[in-house]
């Protein structure tokens, strides 16, 4: 499954406003045992759980101060 997520984010001071636009494919949980990166099980996330998941992110990093920093990569393909 594929979810197409949009953020609008807007810049301090300035108050732009620029949107991104990505995929998650196939979003999943990974439980791992305790005191190891040994994965356990994977649980599929629905849309609303990433939707939520990301949504917690950015308000953490607002309230908290931090920034974020987004790393864009534009890939091509020939048809």
């Amino acid at each position: 499954m594929n979810i197409r997520l949009t953020a609008h984010l807007y810049f301090k001071g300035s108050g732009k406003k620029k949107t991104v636009t990505w995929i998650e494919d196939n979003p999943r949980l990974q439980q791992k045992e305790k005191d190891s990166d040994k994965v356990v099980r994977e649980i599929p996330l629905t849309a609303d759980e990433v939707k939520q998941e990301y949504h917690r992110l950015f308000t953490k990093h607002k309230n908290e101060g931090k920034s974020i920093t987004l790393e864009i990569r534009l890939y091509t393909s020939l048809i």
